[in-house]
Order: C-alpha cells, then sequence, then structure tokens
C-alpha cells in the first residue's frame, strides 16, 4: 500500500534527521573525533587563503599541524563502527582530509 509506504519512509526520515542532529551535537563521537573535526576547521581557515595566494609553504605547514589530532585520532578510533551514521561521519571527516591534502599538494608523488 502506497501510504502505508510513505509513512514508513516519514518515519524513517525523521529517525535518520534525530539521529544526524545527536550525531552533529558530538555526543555520541570521541574526544578525538571532535578535535580532529574541529582542527579541520582551523586548517581551513588557514589553508584556504594561503592557497588563494599560492602560498603554498604557508598550506603545507597548516597542514602539518594535523598530524597529532590524526595520530590520536586513529590510536583511539575505530573508523568502522557498527552505528551506521557513526561510521560515515568518520569515513566523511577522513574524506574531507583527503580532499584538503590533495588540494594542496599531490602527496602521491612523495616516494617512500
Amino acid at each position: 500500500n502506497e501510504d502505508c509506504r510513505e509513512e514508513v519512509l516519514t518515519i524513517s526520515d525523521s529517525i535518520f534527521v534525530i539521529a544526524c542532529c545527536y550525531e552533529m551535537l558530538g555526543k555520541s563521537e570521541s574526544v578525538e573525533f571532535r578535535k580532529l573535526k574541529s582542527s579541520m576547521n582551523i586548517l581551513t581557515q588557514c589553508s584556504d587563503p594561503a592557497m588563494a595566494a599560492e602560498d603554498f609553504p604557508a598550506a603545507m605547514a597548516a597542514m602539518a599541524k594535523l598530524r597529532a589530532p590524526i595520530d590520536a585520532f586513529f590510536t583511539a578510533v575505530q573508523v568502522n563502527s557498527d552505528n551506521q551514521i557513526t561510521r560515515r561521519n568518520r569515513l566523511n571527516l577522513l574524506h574531507r582530509i583527503r580532499a584538503i591534502c590533495s588540494g594542496v599538494a599531490d602527496l602521491t608523488k612523495i616516494e617512500g
């Protein structure tokens, strides 16, 4: 029945929105996740103007400041959580790191 399917989707969507809001508040994420996310926000505030000015050393220096939060994240956090939303958020954060770093330098060209 079409009405029943719409009702289920509405309930499912509502649960998803509630879960996302809970995630956005950071209540179910680790301190390391929140610190890395915060560091990413600070990084973009530093690296975006540097990239716009083609100041690649400044952009690389800003990116290097992620080392400690990234190390702490991988030490303390299991990315592939059983919770689908948590896993998605963690993978999205890693994708964001990759995208920002790739915008600064092609790290695949570095040997070793």
